[in-house]
């Protein structure tokens, strides 16, 4: 599914580059580079792992 949703956002939407948080890029270096995560607030109270690092 995860192919599916990241083949129609390349094909349906205008992006340069396309970076998810703890998915393409750990949690740490998109916090380190003052990028905002909307997807931080939506999670419920659970520890937020590094993916990637």
């Amino acid at each position: 599914m995860e192919d599916e949703v990241i083949a129609w956002i390349e094909g349906a939407w205008p992006f340069t580059a396309i970076a998810w948080p703890g998915r393409f890029i750990a949690f740490s270096a998109w916090s380190a580079a003052g990028l905002p995560n909307y997807y931080a607030g939506t999670r419920a109270q659970q520890p937020q792992s590094d993916v990637g690092d």
